[in-house]
């Protein structure tokens, strides 16, 4: 903690050599200097003291307690907590004493700073999280209708042809619907950092075929068909 005290009028006072380092001054540096430009102060924060210290000699207020970015010599900044007041105004007397109390509170600055990025991450986290779960549902429900639609189909459905059909489209999605329940359930390796990797082939014009069907079952315009081409290959 360091301490000064000072006339505004007279330019006479005193600082201890805490207050010097609080503010990136070098020890016995004229107080007259120091606060008629605060030249180690981020600009607008020295706007704000040399604002206060007219507002002083006006009789305009008394007290600022502040914190404020002090420019290091290495081109950083570091956080000072500073507490200005006016401890007699006698103008008359040519006496304007101001009281200066200050300490450096860059560590608690920096863990503020670490805490707000936690919390942002956490929050985002959730944020996907919730986004992960709002989408499976609406992904659940597609192999859950093709299956509940066509199992229906299957009952009234006599021609053995169809019957395999309507098999096949069953049991494609039984597997559609087991694998999204698998990547609900992966989802706690993503956040433990345990999620492995499995790469194998796909068959692309299968997965949009049942796409296709599945979406069939949902299509209220009529008008308006659902068809998917396959690709040949070359």
């Amino acid at each position: 903690v360091g301490y000064a005290h000072f006339n505004v009028l007279t330019g006479h006072g005193y600082a201890q050599k805490s207050w010097y380092d609080n503010i990136g001054e070098e020890d016995e540096t004229p107080l007259s200097e120091i606060f008629s430009a605060y030249r180690h102060f981020h600009p607008d924060d020295r706007a704000l003291l040399i604002r206060f210290l007219d507002d002083a000699r006006k009789g305009l207020t008394t007290k600022l307690s502040k914190e404020m970015r002090v420019l290091r010599e290495d081109g950083t900044y570091t956080w000072t907590h500073v507490n200005l007041l006016v401890k007699k105004y006698a103008p008359q007397d040519r006496i304007i004493e101001i009281i200066s109390i200050n300490y450096d509170i860059t560590e608690l600055k920096r863990t503020e700073e670490m805490l707000v990025k936690a919390r942002d991450k956490a929050e985002a986290s959730d944020r996907l999280k919730s986004a992960f779960l709002a989408n499976m549902s609406h992904e659940i429900r597609t192999p859950l209708n093709a299956i509940i639609g066509f199992s229906n189909i299957l009952a009234s459905t006599e021609e053995e042809q169809e019957k395999q059909e309507y098999i096949n489209i069953i049991e494609n999605n039984n597997t559609l619907l087991l694998q999204l329940v698998g990547d609900i359930l992966e989802l706690s390796k993503i956040e433990s950092g345990t999620l492995e990797f499995v790469f194998s082939d796909l068959d692309l014009n299968a997965l949009f075929k049942e796409i296709e069907e599945s979406a069939q079952l949902r299509q209220k315009n009529e008008a308006v068909p659902i068809r998917y081409i396959p690709e040949m290959p070359d």
